[in-house]
């Protein structure tokens, strides 16, 4: 909800290997996320948090999901490798 204004979330799965990131190369340090799996209704209208520089939110259907991965973090393609067959 935080990033992305949805509610009514339905966990299916949380991904057993939390992720780390480096915030910024001044202060280093390390922040855990743990990532989920969810379901929710896909005609709620997706709200980005511009507070954390997100500027686009948009739904992906699963089979199309190739195009957007292609452009994403490695940390990212490990943690969608825990919920799609084939994310790359």
């Amino acid at each position: 909800m935080e990033e992305t204004g949805l509610s009514g979330l339905q966990l299916k799965k949380k991904s057993e290997k939390p992720t780390m990131f480096m915030m910024n190369l001044v202060n280093i340090f390390l922040k855990i996320s743990h990532w989920y799996h969810m379901n929710c209704s896909s005609k709620q209208v997706l709200v980005p948090q511009t507070e954390e520089h997100i500027t686009e939110i948009k739904w992906v259907k699963t089979r199309d999901i190739s195009e957007p991965v292609a452009n994403t973090y490695p940390s990212i393609k490990n943690i969608l490798s825990t919920f799609l067959i084939h994310p790359d």
